[in-house]
């Protein structure tokens, strides 16, 4: 079995890879052997089937897997003989199933081609001693203020309203009837759901839900109607609109608490100044991660300026594909309507295609960085890593080692680990100026 490449791009390689005749016809031979070994035919003992009768029976089905064998095996060695660092599975070029080359030659070789897409080559840049700026913005009251808010916010309190009328923001109570044509969406269901997000029930999104509540009080009955959005249950139901009375039970306003000392206390602090100092402590601490994150993203950004780094289309495309389904899935949750969720992915994704690249071939220059420099993942750090993880989900390092173990996920944590670690030798190899 020869291979030979006939193509050569940055990110493409075409082999091929020609079975000579003998290979074949003694694959052929083997196959059959194994056949007539296996085979029970009314009229002949087992293993004593004559070979001209399995070849009239089983001849066309050994000859299409022995094909598929010999392919397989060919790609094999044309990525080992070739050490292709692949980045997409290998596809076979004109070999499609039942196309006139998808067959073993009755005599002669058999020559197939298939390409794959690879891992380019470029010549890394010097990537010690860059010059960069570290910025250091010293925390503000109003950066605290900002904190304090988001706390209060995350206290706020929905309470009853006795006599008083609907206002937007209030979250409305009440008794849920729904149909869609003869089917029963909602039945007596007690729910309660604010104008901004008016989801009801699970694939149960209200219409005009701020008009609709414009009129509630309690024991008022209104008229709604509501979209069925793919997270309901019933398929069928699916797209439709639903139609029926909601009976208010009762409103209630949220409610920011005080910024006093009680506040302080809900988040475990004695006093708010004792709050705010921790607050503040925090985010001086946060702003030097990010600091020096950016520290690690402008030696990058400098280095991708020093070399070409050519980027596969397919893992591109991929990623490409997979943040426009996560997107999709987190619009979903919001109750928008299937079509406009789909639209919107699309667009964000694509919109994030530029990103996706480069950080693509940022990742690609820390990795040779790595193999360079002999920066690997130890045993030590992956523990470390468990712990970290444990401590984070509150669980134990040896949980958290089963589920990355089960889940497949180890050799990923090691990858993320080699790029920290490189990350951290780039920064400490860099001229940073504080300023």
């Amino acid at each position: 079995m020869q291979t030979r490449i006939t193509k050569s791009e940055p990110c493409l390689r075409e082999i091929e890879i020609s079975v000579d005749e003998e290979t074949i016809q003694s694959t052929l031979q083997r196959s059959l052997n194994e056949v007539r070994t296996q085979v029970s035919l009314p009229g002949f003992r087992p293993g004593k089937v004559p070979m001209d009768v399995v070849k009239r029976k089983f001849g066309d089905q050994v000859r299409h897997d022995v094909l598929h064998d010999l392919m397989r095996d060919g790609i094999e060695k044309g990525v080992r003989e070739h050490t292709l660092e692949m980045v997409s599975e290998p596809e076979l070029v004109n070999q499609e199933e039942g196309s006139a080359h998808h067959h073993l030659p009755e005599s002669g070789p058999f020559v197939f081609t298939f390409r794959v897409e690879v891992k380019a080559e470029f010549e890394l840049p010097e990537y010690k001693n860059i010059t960069v700026q570290r910025s250091l913005e010293p925390v503000s009251e109003a950066a605290v203020d900002e904190v304090v808010q988001n706390l209060r916010e995350r206290a706020a309190r929905y309470e009853p309203l006795e006599g008083a009328s609907y206002e937007p923001g209030d979250l409305v109570l009440g008794t849920l009837n729904l149909r869609a044509g003869n089917a029963t969406v909602c039945e007596n269901a007690d729910v309660q759901a604010i104008a901004e997000y008016p989801v009801v029930a699970r694939g149960v999104r209200l219409i005009d839900a701020e008009a609709v509540f414009k009129a509630a009080t309690p024991g008022a009955t209104l008229e709604v109607s509501a979209e069925i959005t793919p997270h309901h249950e019933t398929k069928e139901l699916h797209g439709k609109t639903a139609t029926g009375q909601l009976t208010v039970t009762a409103l209630r306003r949220r409610k920011l608490p005080e910024i006093t000392d009680e506040l302080a206390k809900e988040m475990g602090k004695e006093s708010m100044a004792e709050l705010r100092a921790d607050i503040s402590r925090r985010l001086e601490a946060d702003a030097k991660v990010k600091a020096d994150r950016k520290v690690v993203t402008d030696i990058l950004d400098t280095l991708l300026t020093r070399v070409e780094i050519p980027v596969a289309k397919g893992p591109l495309e991929r990623m490409v594909l997979r943040r426009t389904r996560d997107l999709a899935q987190r619009l979903m949750e919001t109750g928008a309507p299937a079509d406009a969720v789909m639209q919107k992915a699309r667009e964000q994704a694509e919109a994030g295609r530029a990103d996706l690249e480069k950080d693509t071939k940022k990742w690609l220059l820390v990795e040779k960085i790595a193999k360079k420099e002999k920066i690997f993942c130890l045993e030590d750090d992956l523990d470390a890593a468990y712990q970290d993880l444990a401590r984070q989900h509150e669980t134990t390092p040896t949980k958290v080692r089963e589920h990355y173990e089960q889940e497949g996920l180890v050799s990923e944590l090691r990858a993320e680990i080699v790029e920290r670690k490189c990350c951290e030798f780039l920064s400490a190899s860099a001229q940073i100026a504080d300023g």
